[in-house]
Order: C-alpha cells, then structure tokens, then sequence
C-alpha cells in the first residue's frame, strides 16, 4: 500500500513538472472570488433584509442546486472527463445542448412562477421564485461554463468574471446602509449576470450547433436521465428537501437561521466543486484507466481532499462561533450546531467527489444513485420526525444522517479500487 506522504510527494512532483498547479491556483483564486462574492450576497441579505428575504433565497438556491445536479451528471461531468481536443471538436454541439436545456429550464420556472404567485401570492413566495429563478440562471451555467473554457484553455476568464461579480456584489453591501436595494431588483442584477456570463461564452468557443446539440441532448437525456433523476431524488432527499420542510412547518428564522449559516461553509464547498473540475479534466488527461492508475490517482485525490477538509473542520471549530456572531451581528448564535453540522457535511462531501469519478468512470452511476435513494429516504423520514420538535437543528440532523449513508454507499462501490486486484469495470446500467 502507497502510504499517504509517498502519495502526496508523488502529486506534488507529478504537479510541479507539469505545470498543474498554476492551473490549480487560477482555478482556486477564480472561485474564491465567486465564493465571496456569494457570500457577501447572504450577509447582505441577512444584515438588511428581513427573515422572509433570507429564507426564500435559501429555497430558490436549493432549487437550482438540485437542477444542477441533473444537469451535472447528464452531460457536464461526461464532457469534463473527456480529452480536451475531443471535447473541442464537439464544443458547437454541445455548447447547443448546454442552450437548449438552459433555456428550457428558465422558460419552464417563468412560467411555473407566475403560475404559483397567482394562486399563493405572498411576500414569501415571491421571495422564493425570485431568487429561484436568478438562481437558476446562475447555477445551471455554473459547472458548464469552467469546464468548457478549461477545455479551450481560457484559463483566466472564469476568474475575471468572478472579481466582476465579487466587486458588484462588495458594492451593493457597501452602499446597503444607505440604500437597499428592492430584493426583486437585487435578484435581477444576479440573473443578468449569469446571463452577459453566457452569451460571452458563446462569443469565446464559438457559434452553437443546435441541431447536432438537439441530439446530444435527446441521446443523453436516454442514455443518463434516469440515473440523474435517481441521483437527485436520493441527494435531495438529505440536501434540500429538509430545507423545504423547514420553511414549511417552522417560523421563517429557522429557515433563514439554516440557510444563513450554510453560507459559511458553502464557499469552502464551491471551491471544492472547482478543484473536483480540474481533477476530473487531469484525470482525463493523465489516461488513468488501468486499475493501478486508478486506485493511485483515487488514493492521492482522496488524501489531498481528506487534508483540505480537515483543515477547513478545524479551522471551524476553534473560530466559527465567533465568526458567526460577529459577521451576523448575532442573530443566529442559538443555531452554533447548525454549523458544527454544516462542517462535517463538508468533510463527508469532500471524500465524494473522488469517489464519484471513479464510480463514473467505470460505469456504475445508475447503481449509485439507486443506492442513494435509501439516503435520501432517510433524510426525508428524518426530517418529518426531527424538524417539528427541533426547527433548522433537526434539519441538520437530517442532512447529516442522509449524508452518513451516502458516503458509506459510494465507498463500497469503489472498495474494488483500493484491493491489490481490481474487478474488471461494470458497464453502466
């Protein structure tokens, strides 16, 4: 067995010849500028909007979270793997796939949202769709758009566009003292964003072909839909349907109390989705396919990941109550267990992310998700027993308890990988 020092010497080395870490380093600065950004975005909205503001921003986040990861695992995780020169020569078609799920999914939320307004019209729920939909736009380009321009080594436009977003965002909580902004408006300025962020990518890696990308889109959605529709039914089970029952059975500060301390810990999960990009498009590249190759580059990802997240753990524990009661004036100091769960949520998502490449990698996403049906199960069971009595702490609980059978679920399925004989790989179902 590689011990972990030889394993991080051997990345180190590996890194340093071919130039990865100044890709790594772009790729870290491009989503710490998003991250704090995003996360100036939440203090704002907690400082100076009221509870109802803050707790529809967590549910319309949590919405385009989960069509993330539909979008995710149907087409954007396939092409991150891939070789670059592959990818760029179907970068026309698929950047159509990209336009045409894109723009479906926005006219479909316009309409469910007017839809929904008119037969529940409240502060609330105007809050909700309003932040779902500038969320949407945001989020479900988020992942395609790094990917696609690592793929055409346009490595410092993502991190420009988040400084851009990071100095709008510093802006409107500067001059929130003095003028705040309507939160319809402020959700507004996010959607354009997202969208100026798009149309300057298809000026980048050129003119869409969305005839071929109507097909990609057709034989995706039949070859990966039902493992995606899996996949999010059993993570949304143990990541956000909790937070749906919260806001609806208990006052909205518990809610905004969830969501508010779940963005301390978000942009140290944003800049793990950004490193999990990277190592995606380098195990591509590195042709990590025999089962040595493989189990070393899983148990190199796994250490460095498994370092990261314990520093980040640590780090939590000894300045996070402080932290949280200085930055939100105090507000949410009766929820410091919310956080302690948001940190070890952290820790078991960071070990996930390797894992799931290999469980891609060698075809057995479908019995993924199908495993993870039983987490999301018990994260949903979870919640209506715990939320009533405990508001946002038994939404934590939930989550976690979710989470625990998640991360169980994925390494036994790659515990083949780290035996000194590797099965031969499944073929996806």
């Amino acid at each position: 067995m590689i011990k972990p020092a030889k394993i991080y010497a051997q990345a180190l080395c590996s890194g340093l010849r071919e130039g990865r870490f100044g890709l790594r380093g772009l790729s870290l600065l491009d989503q710490l500028f998003f991250s704090a950004a995003n996360f100036i975005l939440m203090l704002t909205l907690a400082r100076y909007y009221p509870s109802t503001d803050v707790a529809g921003y967590g549910i319309g986040l949590s919405i385009a979270l989960i069509l993330q990861s539909v979008q995710r695992t149907l087409y954007v995780v396939q092409n991150a793997i891939l070789p670059a020169p592959v990818f760029r020569r179907r970068s026309a078609a698929v950047m159509g796939e990209h336009l045409l799920l894109w723009g479906a999914v926005i006219s479909a939320g316009l309409l469910i949202s007017v839809t929904v307004f008119l037969l529940f019209p409240s502060a609330y729920v105007a809050a909700i769709l309003e932040a779902g939909i500038a969320c949407c736009l945001i989020y479900t380009q988020l992942d395609f758009d790094r990917m696609c321009l690592l793929k055409h080594e346009k490595y410092k436009d993502p991190l420009i566009a988040s400084v851009i977003f990071f100095t709008v965002n510093a802006l409107i909580f500067l001059l929130a003292p003095y003028k705040t902004l309507p939160f319809g408006t402020l959700m507004s300025l996010i959607g354009l964003y997202a969208i100026f962020k798009t149309i300057r990518l298809v000026f980048l890696t050129g003119r869409p072909d969305f005839i071929t990308g109507r097909r990609l889109l057709q034989r995706d959605m039949r070859k990966h839909l039902t493992a995606s529709a899996l996949g999010v039914a059993g993570f949304s089970g143990f990541s956000h349907i909790p937070l749906f029952i919260l806001g609806t059975v208990a006052a909205p500060i518990h809610a905004a109390a969830f969501v508010a301390v779940r963005a301390l810990v978000q942009p140290l999960g944003i800049v793990l989705r950004s490193l999990d990009v990277i190592d995606k498009n380098i195990f591509a590249a590195s042709g990590a396919g025999s089962p040595d190759s493989l189990k070393t580059m899983l148990r190199k990802q796994l250490f460095l990941y498994g370092l990261f997240a314990a520093g980040a753990c640590v780090g939590i524990l000894l300045f996070g109550q402080p932290v949280m009661g200085w930055l939100y004036a105090h507000l949410y100091d009766d929820f410091y267990g919310v956080l302690l769960g948001w940190a070890a949520i952290f820790a078991m998502m960071a070990l996930t992310f390797p894992l799931e490449t290999v469980i891609v990698k060698q075809g057995q996403l479908t019995l993924y998700n199908l495993w993870r049906l039983g987490a999301g199960a018990t994260g949903i069971a979870l919640s209506m027993i715990l939320i009533p009595p405990l508001g946002a702490n038994g939404a934590i609980a939930a989550c976690l308890g979710g989470w625990l059978i998640s991360v169980l679920s994925a390494f036994l399925l790659v515990r083949g990988t780290f035996s000194d004989r590797t099965k031969p790989s499944r073929k996806q179902a």
